[in-house]
């Protein structure tokens, strides 16, 4: 994006997503390992995960509306 397409933005008008932001379960998974059967046991029973490159591995997120999670494993990241 240009300097002028910047100084643009200001005059749209914004509004927060539609879409609610929830919390979700974070966890770092080394790169040069296969994930853990913690990790791929909780994404098979929460649902779809997302993964992104951070150095030396993953970060890894997963949508959480509340219930039992592997605490020594997860921390809850809110509005994820």
């Amino acid at each position: 994006m240009t300097d002028e397409e910047l100084s643009e933005l200001p005059k749209y008008p914004w509004m927060e997503s539609r879409i609610p932001a929830i919390g979700a379960l974070a966890a770092f998974v080394p790169g040069a390992s296969k994930p853990e059967s913690v990790i791929t046991d909780s994404e098979r029973r929460i649902g779809p995960s997302r993964w992104f490159p951070v150095e030396d591995g993953h970060r890894l997120l997963i949508p959480y509306e509340g219930g039992e999670y592997e605490s020594a494993r997860f921390s809850i990241e809110p509005r994820a």
